[in-house]
């Protein structure tokens, strides 16, 4: 049998913690030489995650692939919506257990952050104000500051000390708005009006850089984009199929934006800071679902869940194109 050195033309290196390795090499690391690494390119997938308990959507979601926390939203089936809860529940990468109450019912909220600090910003269902800002810090609730505007279904991005909030709806009208504000971990700042009336759109970023893209009314709302510099709102590429009631990874990068569950469907759409690609297909349309994403897409994991019935509960984990490390056990 023919050795890799003889095949190749030089040997396998001994490489501790593949520190330094590219895409297509061979290696192994000392401490177990009866494996061969390789270093390869994989492509993006969806797969099955763990089942949520509380048969809801449009509540909040935020975190990581790993550390994610799903709290409220509202009750289906049947359809139309039911009466919102404050039921939150924690993901740990494999399975959903039991957390910490919201202090108050969560429906059609944004939010954003991680864990041990995340931010919901509270669309509440009559009679609530819709202004409430709750903070999440590993099972601890506390109140943040008040908005400026009450919305339901608005775009939010970013972290608890970052975040920018943009559109909505609320009653009595319940027409889209183009408010806009951000915060800073204690207050709530109005900033530049958002370029066009929107609700139930998409947002990744946070206030110092942020991607806004999709939402209703639709088709007039649902394939614009805007880009929030930090001091501006600039006009992004147009999304190639209208998207509104999408689920969002707001927690990601304003250059990394994942399009999901876009209405009934389960096409997905990346975008990767300058263009819309067409990506893997998810196995649920879980529209009007939310996401927690750690990390820079495409590479990162995201998780997310949705609407209708059984989608509101099942989640899927998405792992983005990325280089990875495939073993090859000697004979």
């Amino acid at each position: 049998m023919s050795e890799y050195r003889t095949l190749v033309g030089e040997a396998v290196q001994n490489i501790p913690g593949s520190t330094g390795v590219v895409e297509g090499q061979v290696w192994y690391d000392s401490t177990n030489p009866t494996t061969f690494k390789l270093q390869a390119f994989q492509t993006a997938a969806w797969s099955s995650g763990g089942s949520r308990s509380n048969n809801t959507f449009r509540g909040a979601g935020f975190g990581t692939i790993t550390d994610a926390v799903s709290s409220g939203g509202t009750q289906t089936p049947p359809l139309p919506a039911g009466p919102i809860n404050a039921t939150t529940e924690v993901y740990n990468g494999t399975s959903w257990t039991s957390g910490t109450s919201a202090p108050l019912n969560l429906g059609y909220v944004t939010a954003g952050g991680t864990s041990p600090a995340g931010i919901v910003n509270t669309g509440e269902s009559p009679p609530g104000s819709g202004t409430t800002t709750i903070e999440y810090a590993s099972g601890t609730w506390t109140t943040g500051g008040t908005q400026n505007y009450a919305a339901q279904n608005a775009i939010g991005a970013g972290t608890q000390t970052s975040y920018i909030q943009a559109g909505g709806v609320f009653q009595p009208s319940y027409t889209e708005k183009n408010n806009a504000d951000s915060y800073n971990g204690t207050s709530w700042t109005s900033i530049t009006n958002y370029p066009a009336v929107i609700a139930k759109g998409g947002g990744a970023g946070n206030y110092a850089a942020a991607f806004f893209y999709g939402g209703s009314p639709t088709p007039s709302s649902g394939t614009l984009t805007n880009n929030w510099t930090g001091s501006a709102w600039t006009t992004g590429p147009t999304i190639p199929t209208a998207s509104s009631n999408m689920n969002q990874n707001n927690s990601g990068p304003a250059d990394g934006a994942l399009n999901a569950g876009i209405l009934t469907t389960t096409t997905c759409l990346l975008y990767d800071g300058t263009s819309w690609s067409t990506d893997q297909t998810a196995s649920n349309a879980s529209p009007d679902g939310m996401s927690g994403a750690g990390g820079a897409l495409p590479t990162a994991g995201l998780l997310k869940w949705g609407s209708p019935g059984s989608a509101a509960v099942t989640c899927e984990e998405y792992q983005g194109a990325k280089e990875a490390t495939k073993s090859i056990t000697t004979s």
